[in-house]
């Protein structure tokens, strides 16, 4: 009961900050992620003993509801979901069991009203750490380029990655005469099925001193990954918006 109690008290702790800091960075769906439990990109300490998502839509749930929790080899340590309302909003929640150590990804889905799925047609994902473990690895640069050029926005975008491995990890970028407001790593192997099309968010944040962007994150299983960059632009009152890419392999 105790490990419960001080579990919740961080789960709390962890909501409010998600809520203020990343939940609309890293998400992109039809509607609003208000905080997402256990927090995207974070490793906790603690055992988790339920998984819960937060959306800023009344009234949503439906027979295709979902949200499962997986590990690295695809399985699900979710059990059966349950939906509340929240004020105005909608709370997914699942109860977890046997959370080893390790990298997790969570994804989720639930029909709205109108029969639309407000997590996308594929659902939305995230990913989080149980006491895992980051190895160190040597810091590599990655070479994005535009599919389709974009003027006055240069063709490549070069970002330092610390380690092609899996773990927390961060990413480094410098871009002058324009902003880089994301980057997110898609999962691009066949198997396992459930793993398949995984997509996980950063946020990202930009320091005036250094002139870098920098984004911190979790890459939660091993792989082929597509990392992308959105940069955006504003010259002349015009805002110019290119999606950079690059395959890496994370081992």
């Amino acid at each position: 009961m105790l490990r419960k109690k001080r579990y919740l008290t961080i789960f709390c702790l962890s909501w409010a900050v998600v809520c203020s800091t990343t939940a609309h960075a890293a998400f992109v769906q039809h509607a609003p992620v208000l905080g997402v439990a256990p927090a995207a990109n974070t490793n906790s300490k603690i055992t988790p003993f339920s998984a819960a998502v937060l959306i800023g839509e009344p009234n949503l749930g439906g027979s295709q509801d979902y949200l499962l929790v997986l590990d690295a080899k695809g399985t699900n340590h979710a059990g059966s979901i349950s939906t509340s309302a929240v004020v105005e909003s909608t709370k997914l929640t699942v109860p977890l069991t046997t959370m080893k150590p390790g990298w997790y990804a969570a994804q989720w889905n639930v029909q709205s009203e109108d029969g639309h799925m407000a997590g996308g047609d594929d659902g939305s994902w995230w990913a989080f750490g149980v006491r895992a473990v980051s190895p160190s690895a040597k810091t590599v640069k990655i070479k994005l380029r535009a599919s389709v050029p974009v003027e006055p926005l240069p063709s490549s975008l070069t970002v330092s990655l610390n380690g092609r491995r899996t773990g927390m990890r961060t990413l480094t970028a410098s871009m002058a005469n324009a902003r880089v407001t994301s980057f997110r790593f898609i999962r691009n192997n066949e198997s396992p099925e459930s793993l398949r099309g995984a997509s996980f968010s950063w946020p990202v944040t930009y320091n005036k001193k250094t002139k870098l962007y920098s984004s911190a994150g979790v890459i939660p299983f091993a792989g082929s990954y597509t990392l992308t960059a959105q940069i955006t632009s504003t010259n002349s009152g015009v805002t110019r918006t290119a999606l950079w890419s690059s395959d890496v392999e994370i081992s």
